[in-house]
């Protein structure tokens, strides 16, 4: 297992470092067929989401929607992956199957970067803040569901905070 993770590793960095150049072509192009799916997978899902369910304001880039919905997503597998250990025993037990979970969840904040920047025209800030605005939420949410650990006055105000940061990204122009 731990062959199979290092040799996809270094096949990304020898893709990236080499400008293209990979000792390991079928590594490369199982992986790159394998990430293509799951672009076409998470674009219908959302796209189905947001064409079934929400209505976009006019003003608002879907770009952006999708980066948060993305996020989301993301910071929930993250905080599943790193604090399961404290509520199930079976995270504690299977640690090797979390360590593969990273590698979809890093896609996700990959293509999450990648629609967040482009919503917001290139910038890297905006997108950002929304990254860690929307991990603060939903770190904050899932322990106080899944933990039992309560919200206390700094805990709600770092919350208030977060929205408010997401909010002056999106609205002020």
């Amino acid at each position: 297992m731990v062959n199979i993770i290092a040799i996809w590793f270094i096949s990304r960095l020898v893709v990236v470092n080499m400008g293209g150049l990979c000792i390991f072509p079928f590594i490369k192009s199982f992986i790159d067929s394998t990430l293509s799916l799951f672009t076409h997978i998470i674009n219908f899902i959302f796209n189905f989401f947001l064409l079934t369910f929400i209505n976009i304001p006019k003003n608002m880039n879907k770009n952006i929607l999708f980066a948060i919905l993305i996020f989301i997503i993301a910071q929930t597998m993250v905080w599943l992956q790193l604090n399961g250990q404290f509520i199930w025993e079976s995270f504690k037990k299977y640690e090797w199957i979390l360590l593969l979970v990273g590698i979809p969840i890093s896609y996700l904040f990959l293509e999450a970067t990648r629609y967040g920047v482009s919503g917001f025209g290139g910038l890297l800030w905006p997108q950002r803040f929304i990254a860690f605005a929307c991990g603060i939420i939903i770190f904050s949410i899932l322990t106080w569901l899944l933990k039992g650990e309560g919200i206390n006055t700094k805990t709600l105000i770092s919350l208030i905070l977060s929205v408010c940061l997401v909010s002056i990204q999106i609205f002020w122009k």
